[in-house]
């Protein structure tokens, strides 16, 4: 299991609640995605979250969150604003 850091930025005044977050993204996750606990903190305008995921590697952890991410907010408008920052 890998741990895997992301940072979302949005507007300045931007918030989400932090469990709201957790839940909207677990809840669409998928079985193939290995995504086994998320973690998240919030404040305006940043959501810094951390993934534990089951991959082969620290790579396919990384490319396999931030595609699992991409993939859910595509599909949620609250998420719209928020941009995920390449780390």
């Amino acid at each position: 299991m890998f741990i895997v850091t992301l940072r979302l930025v949005g507007p300045a005044d931007a918030y989400i609640d932090p469990e709201k977050f957790r839940t909207l993204l677990s809840t669409h996750f998928e079985p193939a995605d290995q995504i086994e606990h998320l973690w998240a903190r919030s404040q305006a305008g940043r959501i810094d979250v951390a993934v534990f995921v089951l991959a082969d590697g620290e790579a396919d952890a990384l490319l396999t969150s931030r595609a699992a991410y991409q993939r859910v907010a595509s599909h949620l408008p609250i998420l719209t604003p928020w941009r995920l920052l390449d780390t």
